[in-house]
């Protein structure tokens, strides 16, 4: 693992961090603590050395696989000694108003001081808005005459994209299981 060391923090405010992804995943091989780029140790180094009123972390939807059980059941029993309310919550990026299929697990850990001020965002009612229909401003811009046919052949969410690292040479960019429905939005 590489040293992640910054000057010193000021105490208070919040701190966010994703938590490599590829310790969980499929791609990854979810060998989770036993993974090197596994950074939730990290994240508890930097909270009890930062002391933030909040902690966010996002990880995969495979986190909440059962095999992590004890995983998560350390990690929370971790932020608790450390004085923190956690809780974790999977959500859908199309759900918030974002057109791709993007699951994630999110944890947030809480001072006492600041966990009566949280609440989990609500889900945004009505569809999720399609690739074509966001997209479709910026496609026209600079003048393109195929943006509108473009924009209506795009009417979905688009997949989630799978990039590469060294345990997955030759899948960058390659759409994921039910993510495949959507190839023809490119």
């Amino acid at each position: 693992m590489w040293p992640l060391r910054w000057p010193p923090f000021s105490r208070g405010g919040a701190f966010g961090q994703w938590c490599a992804l590829s310790a969980i995943s499929v791609a990854g091989k979810r060998v989770g603590a036993n993974d090197e780029r596994d950074l939730f140790p990290e994240a508890l180094r930097l909270t009890a050395e930062i002391r933030p009123r909040a902690v966010m972390l996002e990880n995969v939807r495979g986190f909440l696989d059962p095999r992590f059980e004890g995983y998560r059941t350390d990690l929370f029993k971790s932020f608790k000694k450390l004085g923190y309310q956690a809780d974790i919550k999977l959500f859908h990026a199309s759900d918030h108003g974002v057109p791709q299929l993007r699951p994630r697990v999110v944890i947030v850990a809480l001072r006492a001081d600041a966990a009566r001020h949280f609440a989990w965002p609500e889900k945004r009612s009505g569809p999720a808005p399609t690739v074509g229909n966001t997209l479709l401003d910026l496609m026209a811009a600079n003048g393109w005459p195929g943006a509108a046919h473009w924009a209506a052949g795009a009417q979905t969410v688009a997949p989630t994209i799978v990039g590469g690292s060294k345990n997955t040479v030759g899948r960058t960019s390659v759409p994921q299981g039910p993510a495949k429905r959507g190839r023809n939005l490119a």
